[in-house]
């Protein structure tokens, strides 16, 4: 048996790193350069579109007014729109699009969701009478001539509207905010954004800006307590299917 002192040096003990505790999800994982990207995608896309849009006005004027060719520019739109999504969440992250931007069960019922769109389509108009907003024809009633264009029209105001709107304010932006200046401001921030974005179809009238920028607010606000864009597309879907309602009933009145 040798010796301790025989050369032979004692064998230092294995040092076991300590195990590092999980990294923290980061939701939303995208940031403001993904914006960027997004917007700068969705620009080119509809540069193109409107070019070959009109093209085809120069060719034909009377598509101008007719319903189906605008809801064929519309589709193409959200088509524009979910592919800058795929690129920018498949190429930067390797993410599925839906389920990243909230599309999954979220803490509120729909029933809940559906009535508070009905709700707060009524709850709008002595708004519209406080704010003395003057009498606009609405978007849908412009390109309506004809029932078919109604139909169509009507189904992708209450169907994809809805969805796309859905994914891009509460999906994307409003979370994007949230995280950096806190959930009431997000909130408030992508529901005003949301009325101005849509102040083109009211002829510009401010006060229909504000209604309607009212209207995303209690939109994002269904969407940060629930978790979930689901509940906010099926309350955005059932406002807007009230709009649908009045007009169909007021041109079945003058049919009469």
């Amino acid at each position: 048996m040798l010796p301790d002192s025989a050369g032979f040096e004692p064998l230092e003990p294995a040092v076991v790193p300590a195990p590092q505790p999980p990294q923290p999800f980061r939701e939303p994982f995208w940031g403001y350069l993904d914006l960027a990207w997004m917007v700068g995608i969705v620009i080119a896309g509809v540069v193109l579109l409107f070019g070959a849009a009109a093209v085809l006005l120069a060719v034909s004027p009377g598509l101008a007014r007719s319903g189906p060719f605008l809801l064929g520019i519309q589709f193409l739109f959200y088509g524009i729109v979910y592919l800058a999504f795929f690129l920018v969440f498949h190429f930067n992250y390797g993410k599925p699009v839906l389920v990243s931007l909230g599309w999954r069960p979220g803490a509120f019922h729909l029933g809940t969701a559906a009535l508070a769109g009905v709700a707060l389509a009524f709850a709008l108009q002595p708004v519209l009478k406080v704010l003395h907003a003057p009498e606009v024809k609405s978007p849908i009633e412009l390109f309506t001539s004809d029932w078919v264009s109604l139909v169509l029209i009507a189904l992708t105001a209450v169907l994809a509207a809805p969805l796309f709107e859905e994914l891009f304010f509460r999906g994307f932006l409003q979370p994007l905010l949230s995280r950096s200046l806190g959930t009431v401001l997000g909130v408030a921030i992508t529901g005003l954004l949301f009325g101005f974005m849509h102040l083109f179809e009211y002829a510009n009238a401010w006060q229909y800006g504000v209604a309607i920028g009212l209207v995303g607010i209690s939109l994002g606000a269904v969407r940060a307590r629930s978790g979930s864009v689901i509940p906010s597309t099926v309350m955005h879907a059932c406002f807007n299917a009230m709009s649908v309602i009045a007009l169909i009933a007021s041109k079945a009145a003058k049919h009469q």
